[in-house]
């Protein structure tokens, strides 16, 4: 029976290619988007393949409980030590700290973001060498392991274990260290990536402690290293979660209860931090990819639905041979899963040919070894069957209830029901085609206000260089401001500064190193939560800061060591109707406000404006940038000022950004969004499109008697295009109601977590309402005008 069903199947869909041929390129673009979005989800739940025990690797998170709980990513040696020693299960641990080294080599020197890490990182994370052995590579004091790419840049080659560099540290100036291994690049959603792609090099500081002092790890007031613990294979983690909950408690009377500490897994960091970012990607790509397909399951029935009046012959003959109802169906639903399976491979065919396209489109890479494995081809053959029965259930219901006598007679009619149901679903397509739409809009609008606010300085001429020596003493410090009178005095350069902060953008997790500020007379749970910027006189004359009130810092910089200027929003939080000359707390120190700036777009789009303290960084406090706004017009000045810093700091490289670049890459999570929503709306428009001209096609064809007698009547080309447009404008029309109010709910949805959003108004939702009914009338113009300039009598004589 079953190969009965495909043979006739076959037979029908040869006799109708050009349906047939809608259907499969249809459906085949709808199944390549979901076959490279269901390789997107795995390859972003694939989280640290490369360590075979991932599951048994768990973060250890604290948080402060009270006012500014700060990042949860880090913690403090202690609460590490502690849950080492004290909670069973618990069988090795490893921590990381992140510091920015310029290093020497006999090619010259280079700045690279780096991990100090423990003797045990490579019993946690059991990674990979290229070279080296990972039971020894942290075994020794200045030991470094090198990632790939990082040691071929400074060898020119990859076999360097037991080659020597030279690292500036902190604390004891310049000192060797010793490679001991080398690491391939690891795939972009390793969570060892921790900062982006800023996991390049591991080192292990010497005895003398070359960046950390020894005291640093006995705190627990001062969270700075990322912790991992290694469970045991038999270990339950909810009794070593039981164990970590009561740290807080035990911990010494001063910090007591004031904390939190939790257990992150491994294998979820990479989807769980930055705000669940990677779990919103992957619901972001699944939504899209289960509208697209039921637009294409759309369009299959409608159009099967359609093409039920040219088989009405077909089926009466069956019935009446004595086809039974569930016969028929069972053969229309093989006909539909053919398609379906047809429809499945040109998909896959797609799919793989467009991967390197949709993952520079995505902005991630597939980080799967064997995409195309027997889980993926499973999972497609599964769904070809799944959307094959789907879409074919409806037409296969009414078309195998027909009427025999009525077939017969040519009286058989779909009745209003089965019109109402094809109209409504070409309204349901469009109106999510409509949505995608105007969520390209919303999202494009947003990331444009986001990443080109007012700022009062012009973020594209700012360059920022961070590599800075980390030369901390009285001579360091003077060799820096010798560099940035030097740079400020070149011809295209207007103003420059030395500080250890500048106004990027403020994520949740840099959210800013500041004490709470309060007023003395305020309870002591009153308090403004404030970022704090270490700058130097110059700073404001170099961001074109504005001072409202009073005057901001003066040289000689050690005039102000108990001063602060406040921006207006903090000066706003903490009531001061009088700042110039108020007394503040900050921390455990009291501070005299001397000025008051305008806000300078200190923010991120989400947290809008936030509380600033700008306090003077005094000599042998860090200072890791030098900030210069170039002369309109002369980025060229990037040569002079390149000048003056190898002429400075030979031993420095000189490593720089414009501030208008740093912008935009703190929201590129929302720019993979618009590009995967900007991808998505095109898809699902041009799936769309693809049926409403096969579905015009069939309706132009059952009319052509109906356009030949009106013709006859003297009915224009312009007036019969216009008879056959009006019901697609009709069906688009209802499809911009539906579609455009839903737009605006989930627009209104979207940007409710962002404190600078943009204004929603009706008229760009009707603009998109306006593209896609133009689109529409468009793509079925060659129908409509085609059957407007046949000749009647042609059409007359027709049988």
């Amino acid at each position: 029976m079953l190969s009965n069903y495909v043979t006739t199947a076959l037979r029908s869909l040869r006799r109708h290619r050009g349906y047939a041929t809608i259907n499969i390129v249809g459906l085949g673009v709808g199944i390549a988007v979901a076959a490279l979005l269901l390789l997107f989800v795995r390859s972003e739940m694939a989280v640290n393949d490369v360590f075979p025990d991932a599951e048994r690797i768990y973060r250890v998170d604290s948080w402060q409980t009270e006012g500014n709980p700060g990042p949860r990513q880090i913690s403090t040696a202690p609460v590490g030590e502690t849950l080492e020693q004290d909670v069973p299960g618990v069988e090795g641990r490893t921590w990381l700290y992140g510091i920015f080294v310029t290093l020497g080599a006999e090619n010259g020197y280079y700045r690279r973001d780096s991990f100090l890490a423990s003797s045990e990182f490579f019993e946690v994370f059991d990674l990979p060498l290229l070279h080296g052995e990972t039971e020894t590579a942290l075994g020794e004091p200045r030991s470094i392991v090198l990632r790939e790419d990082i040691a071929r840049t400074i060898f020119g080659t990859t076999d360097v274990v037991g080659r020597t560099v030279t690292v500036n540290t902190y604390r004891n100036g310049q000192q060797p260290y010793t490679v001991t291994g080398v690491w391939d690049e690891l795939p972009n959603n390793s969570v060892t990536q921790f900062r982006s792609n800023q996991f390049t090099m591991l080192l292990r500081q010497g005895a003398s402690q070359d960046f950390v002092p020894e005291a640093a790890f006995q705190q627990w007031q001062a969270p700075f290293l990322m912790q991992f613990v290694r469970l045991g294979e038999q270990t339950d983690v909810a009794d070593v979660r039981r164990g970590v909950e009561r740290i807080p408690q035990d911990a010494p009377e001063e910090v007591r209860g004031t904390f939190a500490v939790d257990l992150n897994p491994l294998t979820e960091l990479y989807l769980t931090d930055a705000g669940s970012a990677g779990w919103q990607r992957i619901y972001l790509v699944g939504a899209l990819a289960a509208l697209v397909l039921l637009i294409a399951g759309i369009n299959f029935t409608n159009l099967a639905t359609a093409r039920s009046l040219d088989r009405t012959r077909e089926i009466g003959v069956r019935k009446t041979l004595g086809a039974q109802r569930g016969q028929l169906a069972g053969q229309f639903l093989v006909e539909a899963v053919l398609v379906s399976i047809a429809a499945t491979v040109l998909g896959t065919v797609l799919a793989a040919a467009t991967m390197p396209i949709f993952e520079r489109i995505s902005g991630v890479e597939f980080v799967l070894t064997t995409p195309w494995d027997m889980w993926t081809l499973g999972a497609l053959a599964v769904l070809a069957v799944i959307v094959g029965l789907l879409s074919g259930a409806y037409p296969a219901a009414v078309l195998s209830g027909f009427q025999p006598i009525a077939v017969l007679r040519d009286r058989l009619s779909l009745g209003w029901s089965a019109g109402a149901i094809r109209k409504g679903l070409i309204v349901v397509q469009f109106a999510v085609a409509i949505v995608l739409m105007a969520g390209v809009y919303v999202v494009n609008e947003q990331i444009e206000l986001a990443t080109s606010p007012d700022f009062p300085y012009p973020a594209d001429r700012m360059l920022v260089v961070e590599s800075l020596p980390r030369d901390f003493s009285e001579a360091g410090f003077r060799r820096v401001q010798s560099a940035r009178n030097r740079i400020a005095a070149q011809s295209d350069v207007e103003a420059a500064s030395a500080s250890f902060d500048w106004p990027e953008v403020v994520t949740e997790a840099s959210s800013g190193s500041g004490q709470p500020l309060r007023r003395p007379e305020w309870p002591d749970e009153r308090r403004v939560e404030a970022g704090l910027y270490r700058v130097d006189p110059h700073f404001a004359d170099t961001y074109d800061l504005t001072v409202t009130e009073g005057h901001f810092f003066r040289e000689p910089v050690t005039d102000d060591t108990a001063n602060v200027v406040l921006n207006e929003t903090a000066a706003d939080q903490l009531n001061l109707d009088r700042p110039i000359g108020a007394e503040i707390e900050w921390g455990e120190t009291t501070v005299t406000v001397i000025g008051i700036v305008e806000n300078f777009n200190l923010q991120n789009a989400y947290t809008g404006i936030r509380p600033v303290v700008l306090y003077p960084v005094q000599p042998g406090q860090w200072i890791r940038v030098m900030s210069a706004r170039l002369a309109a017009g002369k980025r060229g000045a990037v040569e002079a000022v390149r000048s003056v810093w190898q002429e400075t700091f030979p031993d420095a490289p000189f490593v720089y950004t414009f501030l208008d670049d740093r912008i935009r890459d703190g929201y590129a999570a929302e720019q993979r969004a618009r590009r995967l929503v900007s991808a998505g709306a095109a898809l699902a428009l041009f799936v769309a499109l693809l049926g409403l001209i096969g579905l015009t096609g069939f309706s132009v064809r059952r009319r052509t008697k109906e356009i030949g007698i009106r013709k006859a009547l003297g009915a224009s080309v312009a007036s019969v295009v216009g008879l056959l447009s009006s019901d697609i404008a009709k069906l688009v029309g209802a499809a911009v109601l539906v579609g455009g109010p839903l737009a605006y709910v989930l627009a209104r949805w979207w940007l409710r977590d962002f404190a600078m959003r943009i204004d929603l108004t009706p008229w760009p939702f009707l603009g998109v309402g306006l593209a896609a009914m133009l689109c529409a009338l468009a793509a079925t113009s060659v129908h409509t005008i085609r059957a407007a300039r046949i000749d009647p009598a042609t059409t007359l004589r027709e049988e």
